[in-house]
C-alpha cells in the first residue's frame, strides 16, 4: 500500500497516522508559547527573522 508523504503507518494498531497529529503529540509545549519566549530576548530585526524562519516549520 502506498502512503502519502504526510502520513505514516502505525505498526501496532495498523492505522495511518497524520504527520501533523504526530508532531502535536510529540511537541511538549504549544508553538505559540515557545515562540513568545524566544522572541522576548531578541531585538526587532532579529525578531522578524526568527518569526519568518519559524513560520517555515510551523503550520499556522
Amino acid at each position: 500500500m502506498a502512503l502519502a508523504e504526510d502520513e505514516e503507518f502505525d505498526d501496532e494498531s495498523n492505522e495511518e497516522l497524520d504527520e501533523n497529529l504526530l508532531s502535536k503529540k510529540l511537541q511538549p509545549f504549544p508553538a505559540e508559547d515557545l515562540i513568545k519566549e524566544m522572541i522576548m530576548t531578541l531585538d526587532e530585526e532579529s525578531e522578524l527573522f526568527v518569526k519568518k524562519e519559524i513560520m517555515v516549520y510551523v503550520n499556522f
